[in-house]
């Protein structure tokens, strides 16, 4: 599907899409997201909003973000934990984990 339609908010009149594609570094430290260059690149690359131009699901299959180091599902459950204001922590191990994911993601 989105190999064929147009996206809705890549319009000349949507501010983010533009900054996004213009300079896409500053576009995420604006909005105070890190996201490093391979990751943006394949954002990038899904997003275009010619469809010729975007990429197709076996480039983005091959695409070194994709190929990259994937997280356990305690990391997973850590980072969230570490960034969703009010939750609470399971235990003292937990807490501490939390806490190093926040220090990290800063």
């Amino acid at each position: 599907m989105l190999k064929f339609a147009k996206f809705a908010f890549a319009q000349s009149d949507d501010s983010y899409y533009r900054r996004l594609h213009r300079d896409p570094v500053r576009a995420m430290t604006e909005r105070g997201l890190k996201a490093d260059m391979v990751f943006l690149d394949l954002l990038l690359g899904l997003t275009q909003q010619d469809p010729k131009k975007r990429m197709t699901l076996d480039q983005v299959k091959n695409h070194q973000w994709m190929k990259g180091e994937t997280a356990s599902a305690t990391m997973v459950r850590n980072h969230f934990y570490s960034l969703v204001p009010g939750r609470k922590c399971l235990n003292k191990e937990h807490y501490a984990t939390m806490q190093e994911a926040r220090k990290a993601w800063a």
